[in-house]
């Protein structure tokens, strides 16, 4: 019976493309997309999270939403939550 559910949940990723997900808009940015990563970038470069990865998400529409997705480790948060 696992099996049969585990198979279920992972078929939907064979048909998933890369404009299908779920969104979740956390700011309101009164500049651009560019300015605004590149914002949280230079602040990032400038605060103690370790970036890992980034990643750009497609739309398909041409005017379609851009989001970009972060990865973050905290060096102190980690350091914490080790013992």
């Amino acid at each position: 019976m696992k099996q049969i559910i585990t198979l279920i949940i992972f078929f939907q990723f064979l048909f998933a493309g890369p404009d299908i997900g779920i969104f979740e808009k956390i700011l309101n940015a009164s500049g651009s997309f560019e300015e605004t990563t590149s914002a949280f970038e230079l602040a990032l470069g400038e605060s103690n999270f370790t970036l890992h990865a980034k990643y750009d998400f497609n739309s398909s529409d041409i005017d379609g939403q851009n989001s970009r997705l972060y990865i973050l480790t905290s060096p102190t948060y980690l350091k914490a939550v080790e013992n």
